[in-house]
């Protein structure tokens, strides 16, 4: 009894201190980088602003799915999406700050930086369930949390943030190799407490990782469960297997049921995200890539030569998947560890996974199989290099507790004190290695945020509230790459400074105002203007950046020709702004009622048109 309320002060003190190492880490990174929490880290007009604006969308609407800010004259509703039920568990987090700060900026800001200690609570504990001291746990958790891949995803990847998942899935692998009655559906299935941690772990899983978690972790439970069929000779394993994978099945219907609804009633359906079969190479896994360390290391000659490979590898990949030193370490003895006969073996079963990944993820493989003829939604298949890492990182942990356990038996003093060196060292060595310490520099936005919202602020007191604002270029959500000097999701930048304004932009594909907005931005300008007119919009807004210089030339001297110049331009001569409501005005005393309103009713049909076209 005194023991395990030992184990348990222990346990506290260790996650106090990884907290704490955590917070040391952080501010050191705000001071160096000059960061300020009232502006985004990050709003680049591509997946940061995207996530940004679903932020907002929560924040005006309740809702992270639909909004009638976006997408006029008709909103936006992305329930028929399936990708947005897979990661609540981020725009749960996002929403509850927004709510707290009334600032979008900060909420994403803070929902990043959150993300750190819910990541290292978890892997942390789960290290400690597996009975790894509370020092090796530390350092562990220190090299998980800090993975390059976290510090890549960013803000832009807030869904894949979230890395707490992963120790949670490899933990059930782990359950399911050593206990016969987790994950095994029969008689006394629920008096078992293990299994109603499968449940919960699993219904976090789905609800995290926008679906690429989820996937991965099926895979590892079946390695898991048919090396266990092969290393038992019994088909218990596979049983247990495709149990938790019914398990993870009912919580991904219960998470997603409100796409199903949808489908049922016959609404359009998204299942897939349109993307190109060239990203399954593009965003496949490098193997050298889990050894190559991203911030170099610090040795001039052999940063050089990395350096030569990055700039002539035939297939330019994503940078995310180095493992740290701890990872690298944990990974070759996995690589070692298949040419060990060593039966019933966690390192072993962790050195099969590992090598199963790497099957799954490297260019050209299974992942492709999977990306093909299942789902594009899965194409990143280098993201599954997390898993890597922290298999590989927790076999090092596993063996230091070994090396721990003989020491603390046999070894002297002296043994006992530079083993805690050692683990000094690694702690060390993993901060030195792993931390991008400018990561939090948004001194860059500043300026552009004051100007933006400045811009933003100026147009809301030219026009009454719920105004609609029709959005040039017409583009597409969710968007292709940007278009010359716009990227993406630039057109979701205002609407986050907006109060009470509408904006055209964010419609998404399939849905009616953006089959409505298509149609409208195919009129030459004089009918387009009318058209919006007889709409009610209020205004138009133009992205310069989208457009060569003889096309926004063109453009402008159309409208100037109409509205005589633009009411509001950006001071960075980007932004324009044409007020219509006067124009709209006389247009409509030019008519009589019957004759405005016919008109109006032709205009509303656009989108139904677009539809049956």
């Amino acid at each position: 009894m005194i023991k395990k309320k030992m184990d348990k002060i222990s346990s506290m003190c260790g996650l106090l201190i990884v907290w704490g190492i955590v917070t040391v880490v952080l501010l050191a990174m705000f001071h160096i980088g000059g960061f300020h929490i009232e502006y985004p880290l990050s709003n680049t007009g591509r997946d940061d602003t995207s996530y940004m604006a679903e932020i907002k969308m929560s924040y005006d609407t309740g809702s992270w799915k639909s909004s009638e800010f976006l997408g006029a004259p008709f909103g936006t509703d992305r329930s028929s999406n399936v990708s947005y039920y897979l990661f609540n568990d981020v725009h749960l987090l996002s929403m509850a700050l927004v709510y707290l700060t009334g600032s979008v900026f900060m909420a994403q800001n803070l929902t990043y930086i959150l993300l750190f200690y819910i990541n290292s609570a978890v892997t942390y504990a789960v290290l400690r369930v597996r009975k790894i001291n509370p020092g090796i746990s530390i350092v562990g958790t220190i090299s998980f949390t800090f993975l390059t891949y976290v510090f890549y995803r960013n803000v832009s990847h807030m869904m894949l943030t979230p890395i707490y998942t992963i120790p949670l899935a490899i933990l059930i692998c782990l359950w399911i190799f050593e206990d016969d009655r987790v994950a095994r559906y029969g008689k006394g299935f629920f008096h078992y407490k293990r299994n109603w941690a499968v449940i919960l772990f699993s219904i976090l899983i789905v609800n995290s990782g926008i679906g690429y978690y989820t996937v991965f972790a099926c895979f590892f439970f079946m390695v898991a469960g048919i090396y266990k069929t092969v290393e038992r000779r019994s088909f218990l394993g596979i049983q247990q297997f495709l149990s938790q994978v019914v398990t993870t099945f009912i919580c991904m219907g219960v998470t997603i049921s409100g796409y199903v609804i949808d489908v049922l009633q016959g609404k359009n359906s998204v299942m897939t995200s349109l993307r190109s079969y060239g990203d399954a190479e593009i965003y496949a896994l490098k193997i050298v890539r889990l050894f190559l360390p991203t911030k170099g290391t610090g040795i001039q000659r052999i940063d050089n030569v990395l350096a030569a490979y990055n700039a002539s590898a035939v297939c330019q990949t994503e940078t995310s998947e180095y493992l740290g030193v701890l990872g690298v370490i944990g990974c070759i003895i996995l690589f070692l560890a298949l040419f060990v006969n060593v039966k019933k073996s966690e390192i072993k079963m962790m050195s099969v996974m590992t090598i199963c990944a790497i099957l799954y993820g490297a260019i050209g493989g299974l992942g492709v199989v999977f990306f093909l003829f299942v789902t594009d939604m899965v194409r990143c298949t280098n993201r599954i290099s997390v898993y890597i890492a922290f298999m590989s990182i927790y076999t090092v942990c596993l063996l230091l507790q070994r090396l721990y356990n003989w020491i603390k038996q046999h070894g002297t003093m002296l043994s006992k004190i530079l083993f805690q060196f050692v683990m000094c060292l690694a702690l060390v060595v993993t901060l030195w290695n792993q931390v991008q310490w400018h990561h939090f520099d948004n001194n860059a936005q500043i300026q552009a945020c004051d100007m933006q919202q400045s811009f933003v602020e100026e147009l809301e007191e030219m026009v009454p509230d719920g105004a609609m604002i029709y959005q040039l270029p017409y583009w597409e959500y969710p968007p292709g790459p940007g278009i010359n000097n716009m990227n993406p999701n630039e057109l979701l930048q205002p609407y986050l400074y907006s109060t009470k304004v509408k904006w055209s932009f964010g419609a998404f594909s399939g849905e009616r105002s953006l089959k409505w907005n298509a149609y409208v931005s195919q009129l030459n300008v004089n009918d387009m203007v009318d058209s919006l007119s007889y709409m009610g919009f209020e205004g138009i807004f133009i992205n310069s950046g989208a457009y060569t210089e003889d096309e926004f030339t063109e453009l402008t001297s159309q409208l100037n020709q109409i509205f005589g110049k633009p009411d509001i331009v950006s001071a960075d001569d980007k932004w324009y702004y044409y007020d219509i409501s006067q124009y709209a005005q006389q247009l409509k005393k030019s008519m009589s009622e019957e004759e405005w309103q016919n008109h109006v009713n032709q205009v509303k049909g656009y989108g139904e048109q677009a539809s049956d076209e």
